[in-house]
């Protein structure tokens, strides 16, 4: 079975992505020093592999510039004047003004690269946000867009429902299209642009992008969706009874743990790449006076990433419950405007149960645990939508169901997932058809502590045309006929 960390496949990216190319060329100027080489070999590779990384000299410069600017602003804030020598200080931060200029015009420079050195094939592509504004500002912006268009077609190894989606008729039918609010089809797809390994390549930065350009996003949720088509219509919201469904591995010999997440969007205000630093404050409050008032075992704390004291902010991305920035995904689709302002998290006093507030969607809801209970993980998650439900209007279409901002969670929104070890069927190279057989995905853990390829997370995939309770009964049904089959693999 090929799977996402494949170590030819990995050679490979590095390879692409100019990785191996600029550690050579480190490794070299290393090699040539001969008996001048350092001690420190890491330092020196540190120091030496791109041209707008801080020295450690210039960081420790950077430092105590830095700390001086605390002192400074303290004396400010405490007096309200400052002294000739604090004047003259802050008049000579050149070593901070240079870093800072250096880094930007080196990102600037990589940004605009059009041909990677010695692969005259791949792209060094714009970011989401260079591609955006191109479009918005550029006089030669169609052009140029048409180009970046061309090199996701050209790019053999992309395999995005973009690029199997976005054919040169539809590109050329909507390329000039635009929403009321003035959203085109270039802020739709920055992100697929950009980073051609992206599965889907498209987000939605207003609802209306469904409709006005229908002819891209209609395919997409089709193939992903298996089959929704657009006369279809999404069912109305159905829990059905978590006690229906059963713990899937009681002794705990394959499943380390389980969560099912769901997303919401609040009616009142615009989707996250819309929104301005007021309807992030607006949202922020409206959202922390729901979550600040949720009861049972719900109960719990809010965090608002902003104002967090940094101790608490480290231990909170360390856990996994915050991202310190958007992901480069979101980012270049314009979704971490403003950051980290309006953005925050809420945790449940047992942290089994925890919402991201504004950040890919307005709220995201998490209910998880160690093991796979699911009746007591999905009663949680159930709970704690109808008690925000009953405070706060959250958008619904009768074709799209919940309204997101990726295609992939439209729908009921419903992702159930189990972190599950299955050396056998790994081994034997069965797990990616039995996952297909079932509607699941599959992807390698990203948790550092199962770091093994025979651990999996997997979850269910249709979320479009189902109700709440059908996906999490496809996820439970086809795991337990993927740990039979585990079990009767030899």
């Amino acid at each position: 079975m090929a799977v996402e960390f494949d170590r030819e496949e990995f050679r490979q990216y590095l390879k692409d992505s100019g990785a191996v190319m600029a550690l050579s060329k480190v490794l070299m100027k290393l090699y040539e020093l001969k008996a001048n080489r350092p001690t420190a070999a890491v330092n020196f590779i540190h120091e030496n592999l791109l041209d707008d990384l801080p020295s450690f000299t210039e960081f420790e410069i950077l430092k105590k510039e830095l700390e001086e600017t605390k002192h400074v602003l303290e004396q400010l804030t405490v007096g309200g004047t400052l002294t000739e020598s604090q004047l003259n200080f802050i008049k000579n931060m050149n070593k901070t003004e240079e870093i800072r200029r250096k880094c930007n015009d080196s990102m600037i420079s990589a940004r605009q690269s059009q041909i990677v050195e010695g692969n005259s094939d791949r792209i060094s592509f714009l970011n989401g946000s260079k591609i955006r504004a191109i479009a918005k500002a550029d006089e030669n912006y169609s052009e140029k867009i048409d180009k970046i268009v061309e090199f996701l077609w050209r790019d053999s190894k992309c395999t995005s429902l973009l690029k199997r989606y976005l054919t040169p008729d539809v590109y050329r039918n909507l390329k000039n299209e635009e929403t009321t609010n003035h959203t085109t089809l270039v802020d739709c797809v920055s992100s697929g642009l950009e980073i051609h390994e992206s599965l889907i390549g498209v987000y939605a930065p207003e609802v209306d992008v469904y409709t006005t350009f229908g002819e891209l996003f209609n395919p997409i949720i089709e193939d992903y969706h298996a089959g929704y088509g657009t006369l279809d219509q999404h069912p109305p919201l159905y829990w059905g009874d978590p006690s229906d469904f059963t713990d899937l591995d009681v002794k705990k010999e394959f499943i380390s743990s389980m969560r099912i997440r769901c997303v919401r969007t609040v009616k009142e205000y615009p989707l996250i790449p819309k929104m301005t630093k007021e309807d992030f404050s607006s949202l922020y409050e409206k959202v922390k006076n729901v979550m600040e008032n949720l009861s049972g075992e719900l109960e719990g704390h809010w965090y608002g990433l902003e104002d967090v004291d940094p101790e608490t902010k480290r231990d909170l991305i360390n856990n996994r419950y915050v991202l310190e920035y958007g992901d480069r995904f979101l980012e270049s689709a314009g979704a971490v405007e403003h950051w980290p302002i309006g953005r925050a998290v809420y945790i449940n006093n047992s942290k089994t149960f925890f919402v991201w507030i504004n950040e890919e969607d307005h709220l995201r809801f998490i209910s998880m645990e160690s093991g796979s209970n699911i009746p007591a993980i999905y009663s949680r998650l159930i709970d704690a939508v109808d008690q925000c439900s009953s405070k706060l209007n959250f958008l619904r279409d009768e074709h799209l169901g919940f309204v997101s901002l990726c295609p992939t969670n439209l729908g009921n929104t419903i992702r159930a997932s189990v972190l599950i070890d299955l050396p056998k069927l790994t081994k034997h190279m069965k797990l990616e058809a039995l996952t297909e057989k079932f509607n699941l995905e599959i992807r390698g853990s990203h948790e550092p502590q199962f770091a093994k390829s025979d651990m999996f997370e997997i979850s269910n995939k249709r979320k479009l045309g189902l109700t709440e309770y059908e996906s999490i009964k496809e996820l439970h049904d086809g795991i337990k006929a993927i740990i039979q089959e585990e079990l009767q693999t030899p």
